[in-house]
């Protein structure tokens, strides 16, 4: 199946077009809110998000089958903290 001209940037133009308008529905649904209040409620996700990244660092530099490298994590999570700067690796990023 193959697409006529055009139709590929017109597909792209309508979804660039969509994403433009995040930001403004963002800025609008939160615009009664206060900022403060907003980072407080955000804290427990960037938290876990920071705790998961560095589980997932770890359990990535394992060798050896899942439950082996699960059960070695869990034992060498702490030295994960040792560094304070999360791992940008996408694999530790997208857990």
């Amino acid at each position: 199946m193959q697409l006529k001209n055009g139709t590929v940037e017109k597909i792209l133009a309508g979804i660039t077009g969509n994403l433009k308008g995040i930001p403004e529905k963002v800025r609008l649904g939160t615009r009664g809110m206060d900022r403060t209040q907003v980072v407080k409620m955000s804290i427990p996700y960037i938290m876990a998000g920071y705790f998961f990244n560095k589980g997932s660092f770890v359990y990535r530099h394992m060798k050896g089958p899942p439950v082996i490298k699960t059960m070695d994590t869990i034992n060498r999570l702490g030295a994960a903290f040792k560094d304070p700067f999360p791992s940008l690796n996408i694999r530790d990023i997208i857990a």
